[in-house]
């Protein structure tokens, strides 16, 4: 079965090969190059639109020393600034057709992301915990919003407060009811009815400007949606978004900040060095399902067939 692609692959692209001593799979290369087409497709848009995108995180760090995809990785991350993430959505529904689809919180409401997740819809990328036919689960790439830090720890945290508030809310908003009546599930439905009182798009615009509090005044940007410790570290200095350079990423070229070295080392430190053979492979283990040859809707057809003819 062919994939649901339009990118031309280089020969041999989808064949097994060991890079870096780690064996790429025939499956995780199909994953590749879907992603890769997702990226390509998003490129095309952004391009047409004069939005400026940057590949970040694992992706950057993929482009810089494999020249493409880290070989035990299966996502790949691009981000931009708040401005060109709106303008991208309010383009999206007439630049986007099948397969291809802009999830956003308000274009798919069955699950709360402050940022997008560009879906192919005839494959299948199943996130342990939120699988449902009433929601998006194609293979995706995810494109973060770049927004300001403070240096303040007492603001961060006031912020990070009101973040992991506002996420709730917006989880709670759309999400269905659970079978089970624990006391705990009671506790957290029972916000519900006041929070709808609210509109969906009110709630939304509080969250984004939580996020957004310091974005003008801060000299750096980055994942502000994400509110691990961890996360902190995944920033750039504005001035550095507007200096870029293109680098080759597999088969097609990718914008990245031409300062790439500084950010890299911000993040990651010696970004040269491998994890350790065992984490090989590890960062999505059991997280995620892929069926990059299957739609998801025909996906969850085959699964619950399945229960009922008793499969596992």
């Amino acid at each position: 079965m062919s994939l649901p692609i339009k990118l031309t692959l280089p020969e041999h692209f989808l064949e097994e090969e060991v890079r870096c001593g780690y064996t790429v799979t025939t499956k995780l290369k199909k994953v590749w190059a879907v992603e890769l087409d997702l990226l390509n497709e998003l490129l095309r848009v952004c391009k047409k639109h004069n939005i400026k995108l940057i590949v970040f995180g694992g992706t950057l760090l993929g482009a810089v020393r494999h020249k493409g995809f880290i070989p035990w990785d299966d996502d790949l991350d691009v981000a931009l600034t708040r401005d060109d993430f709106d303008k991208l959505c309010s383009i999206a529904p007439q630049e986007f057709r099948h397969p291809y689809f802009l999830q956003t919180a308000l274009s798919d409401r069955r699950y709360f992301f402050s940022f997008a997740r560009l879906r192919n819809s005839d494959t299948t990328c199943v996130i342990s915990g939120y699988g449902t036919p009433d929601y998006n689960n194609g293979i995706y790439i995810d494109v973060y919003v770049l927004e300001g830090y403070t240096d303040s720890k007492v603001k961060w945290h006031v912020q990070r407060w009101l973040q992991l508030i506002s996420v709730k809310f917006m989880n709670l908003y759309y999400q269905p009811k659970r079978r089970n009546n624990s006391l705990r599930e009671i506790v957290f439905r029972f916000p519900r009815p006041f929070i709808r009182m609210f509109k969906y798009e009110t709630l939304m615009t509080f969250h984004n400007r939580i996020i957004g509090l310091y974005t003008k005044s801060s000299s750096r940007i980055g994942l502000r949606d994400e509110m691990s410790e961890q996360a902190q570290r995944y920033w750039i200095y504005k001035s550095e978004l507007c200096d870029l350079t293109e680098l080759t990423y597999e088969c097609i070229s990718v914008p990245a900040p031409r300062h790439y070295e500084a950010i890299l080392s911000r993040i990651y430190g010696d970004y040269n060095t491998f994890p350790p053979v065992e984490e090989l492979g590890k960062w999505h283990e059991g997280k995620l399902s892929f069926a990059p040859d299957i739609p998801y809707a025909d996906y969850f057809k085959l699964k619950v067939n399945g229960r009922q003819n008793g499969l596992r």
